[in-house]
């Protein structure tokens, strides 16, 4: 079995994968709630701001604290790296949303 690097931050009790992961399946996984259908909320609120070209996003600690208290009670403990490793998270994200979306089709063979 192969071991998995582990880089926390120190001083604190923070996994940098860890909390990037979580926050990335939150993006990705939060629905509002008393929504009727199932629709994760974060990804189209991405798209929106790509589309125009906004650098920000708002990202309700509610909703967070709904789908994940151990990053939220961290993110209340620790914001300066908290917002740090999720600013990282969603450039990545959009990052390869943005690459997929415009990936050119393969060349036709001569």
């Amino acid at each position: 079995m192969t071991e998995v690097e582990q880089t926390v931050i120190w001083g604190t009790n923070i996994n940098v994968n860890d909390a990037m992961l979580r926050f990335e399946l939150f993006l990705l996984h939060f629905s509002a709630p008393g929504a009727e259908v199932y629709e994760p909320l974060y990804p189209s609120l991405l798209r929106q701001a790509v589309e125009s070209a906004s650098y920000n996003i708002d990202i309700d600690c509610n909703h967070l604290h709904q789908h994940d208290p151990t990053l939220y009670q961290q993110l209340v403990c620790y914001p300066q790296e908290i917002i740090s490793l999720f600013d990282i998270t969603i450039n990545k994200y959009v990052t390869r949303q943005i690459q997929a979306c415009v990936a050119l089709p393969p060349s036709p063979a001569n």
